[in-house]
């Protein structure tokens, strides 16, 4: 099956081509605020290297947030009209999962935790903490630099980093116990996680945006 699969929630943008656990193509822009221009031409480029059109495609995997308002509604419209146009089955997943997935995929064993940490806005961040070992999740928190550095630094064992707001903690990131990833994804990822929901039969159809607004986020602190 072909998934085709596009990451807009950040200031960047990426797309990748899958089929069977094989990227077929991909394309990635970091060029901030670009994800209007370069999407739909990112999408023809790497469909062109192929052979392939949007009527060959299967599935098409997205995130639908949190993220840049602007951002996710570009993703979520382009999905939406292969959907609608071509019958494509849509495959939708949040920015947190996302992260959390690239670190689960590239840090391996001996990991306690991760933390997503995702520019909000007003230099505030969107955060998670996915607990390995307990197998759990936090709800959503919309917490300030101050906050999310006591967070980090509360963390006892090892604990892995990931999202879009990394560069705001750079003065932590030669401790030892963290592990900070780059703060760009590759759709590839989405692609393969897309992939793994697909097999397994279960997975979010619904192209709505995941907006957080203040009131929806649990932000007080010490909760985690």
């Amino acid at each position: 099956m072909y998934i085709l699969s596009f990451d807009t929630t950040g200031s960047f943008c990426s797309v990748a081509l899958y089929k069977n656990k094989t990227v077929l193509a991909s394309e990635y822009n970091i060029v901030s605020g670009s994800q209007s221009e370069s999407l739909i031409p990112m999408i023809q480029r790497i469909l062109s290297k192929v052979g392939l059109s949007i009527k060959d495609l299967h599935y098409v995997a997205v995130t639908n947030g949190p993220g840049s308002f602007t951002g996710i509604r570009v993703g979520l419209s382009a999905a939406q009209a292969f959907c609608v146009s071509y019958n494509v089955i849509p495959c939708v997943i949040n920015t947190f999962e996302l992260y959390n997935y690239r670190i689960a995929s590239q840090v391996g064993d001996g990991v306690h935790c991760g933390i997503v940490v995702l520019l909000a806005y007003s230099k505030r961040f969107y955060v998670q903490v996915f607990d390995y070992l307990k197998c759990t999740k936090s709800s959503y928190m919309l917490l300030d630099i101050d906050e999310v550095q006591t967070l980090l630094l509360k963390q006892r064992g090892i604990t892995a980093v990931s999202g879009t707001g990394l560069s705001y903690f750079q003065q932590l990131f030669l401790l030892e116990k963290y592990v900070f990833l780059p703060r760009y994804i590759h759709s590839r990822l989405l692609a393969e996680l897309a992939f793994e929901k697909i097999s397994k039969g279960g997975f979010e159809k619904n192209l709505s945006p995941l907006y957080i607004q203040e009131p929806s986020i649990n932000n007080k602190k010490g909760l985690v």
